[in-house]
């Protein structure tokens, strides 16, 4: 690599080892507190030696097995990645050896069958843990320390999969479920929350947005003019109950807790994390990030566990929104060994206790919904509101598939656009009624862009055009398509 591309890279990654190095720099100076050695027990996995870089080398050997996880998932050990990782074992004090047997496995596709982050989150359970012991012991917990180590992991995630070759949308999911999975380690500090604190700060979570590209970004998406139709009108009463507020009128209390019904792919999520950014412009949530989870991130397999797992996620949620996808699957089962209306229980007690500072939207189908809102009285009290998202039309769906092309770098040719289109057409035709919509264009893509790579293979000489156009040969009869 050029020296210019390795400043910038230097600069990119710099922030986040000096998260990494703050970290261990509080850990090494809580090992020589005498107040801490004599309040918090039972943390012999982070006070294990005196030694001054153990901890911190510690870090650094998980974060290079959690790079080389990402590396795998995406399948690009480009010079950026390679460099990052020699970074980091030169962090740890360690030779070129990993470093070469991780690129002789990237040869290997069955090297790694899944994407594994354990030792990330035991390492933040075991430092939540850690500060929480602090704070109710009358310690002065450095919240801000930590939770930039948590965001340490999506931060280098999202450097990692910044290659134009790798799905956008898969890049999105990616870091969509490491936030899920990071955010019930998050530790909030209440001192935050006092008039003259300053606002949390949540990271790797984005720059804050302005009420306008919120809304335009809205306005952007495809199709659902009714599910807008609600959003602005929510705004609305937003925007009308802060103006009363500054004219010294009452301000009526109002609920914002959603539900959420439709099929999969009709922009739920999306349309939660721009309503989360909506919230925080208007002023109406601090913080306006997004914690999406489901069933298993909220339910515990025996007692005790699902209070704490759900304490966990929403602690993990105030000043934001609490995204819940398929929530009827809480009340699923009638067994004594199902805990999830103990989850639910815990649930409304929050909405209630932090009725200022969280909102929560549930998410699932249409029908099953209704019977989630009707197996506890509580539930259709506080969820007054339910926007619905219908199914997208042919055409939208075409114009789905047509952005998911362009955004990939690709191109249809004239004979690819008339097939995508009467594909398209019979697939709307034949829609079932747990119809994909948005998911059915990304795996009709995918099929399509593994067509063009059996195409080109054959190939005696490929061209950078080549691998941008996108064709279809169309029978004589133009009933059978055949992608190419």
């Amino acid at each position: 690599m050029e020296e210019k591309q390795i400043a910038e890279i230097d600069a990119r990654i710099a922030p986040i080892f000096r998260a990494v190095d703050a970290y261990g720099d509080f850990i090494l100076a809580l090992q020589e507190n005498s107040w801490f050695r004599n309040h918090v027990k039972n943390l012999d996995f982070i006070l294990a030696t005196q030694e001054n870089s153990w901890f911190r080398n510690y870090v650094y050997n998980i974060i290079y097995s959690f790079c080389e996880n990402v590396v795998h998932w995406s399948g690009q050990l480009s010079a950026k990645n390679d460099y990052l990782l020699s970074k980091i074992l030169g962090k740890v004090g360690e030779d070129e050896l990993s470093l070469k047997i991780f690129r002789l496995t990237m040869t290997d596709p069955n090297a790694f069958n899944e994407f594994s982050i354990n030792d990330a989150c035991q390492i933040l359970e075991c430092g939540q843990v850690l500060i929480i012991a602090i704070r109710e012991d009358g310690g002065k917990p450095n919240t801000i320390v930590f939770n930039k180590l948590l965001d340490v992991f999506v931060d280098i995630a999202k450097f990692i999969v910044d290659e134009p070759s790798i799905d956008p949308l898969a890049k999105r999911d990616l870091i969509d479920n490491l936030k899920a999975k990071f955010e019930p380690f998050r530790v909030t500090d209440h001192r935050a929350q006092q008039p003259n604190a300053e606002p949390a700060d949540h990271g790797a979570l984005g720059a804050a947005k302005t009420l306008d590209i919120s809304l335009t970004e809205l306005d952007g998406l495809i199709g659902l003019e009714s599910v807008k139709r609600e959003v602005r009108s929510l705004v609305n009463l937003m925007r009308v109950r802060e103006l009363r507020r500054q004219s010294g009128l009452p301000s009526p209390e109002v609920t914002l807790h959603l539900v959420f019904t439709g099929n999969p792919g009709t922009g739920k999520t999306t349309v939660a994390r721009l309503f989360a950014d909506i919230c925080r412009a208007l002023g109406v949530l601090t913080g306006g990030h997004l914690v999406e989870v489901d069933r298993a991130g909220l339910v515990g397999g025996y007692v005790g566990q699902t209070a704490l797992k759900t304490q966990q996620v929403i602690a993990s949620a105030i000043s934001g929104v609490l995204f819940i996808d398929e929530a009827y699957s809480l009340t699923r089962s009638n067994s004594d060994n199902d805990y999830g209306m103990e989850c639910i229980s815990n649930l409304l007690k929050a909405m209630e206790d932090h009725r200022e500072e969280l909102i929560v939207i549930v998410a699932g189908y249409t029908e099953p919904m209704q019977s989630f809102l009707a197996s506890n009285p509580g539930l259709r009290s506080r969820f007054t509101k339910q926007v619905h998202f219908p199914d997208y039309g042919s055409d939208e769906l075409r114009r789905i598939f047509h952005h998911i092309v362009d955004i990939n770098g690709y191109q249809l040719s004239e004979g690819a656009a008339e097939a995508a289109r009467a594909r398209i057409a019979a697939i709307y035709e034949r829609k079932g009624d747990n119809f994909g919509n948005a998911r059915e264009m990304r795996t009709l893509f995918e099929d399509v862009v593994q067509a063009q790579a059996n195409r080109l293979v054959l190939q005696t000489a490929m061209f950078p055009s080549s691998f941008r156009c996108l064709k279809a040969l169309i029978s004589v009869n133009r009933v059978t398509r055949v992608w190419l």
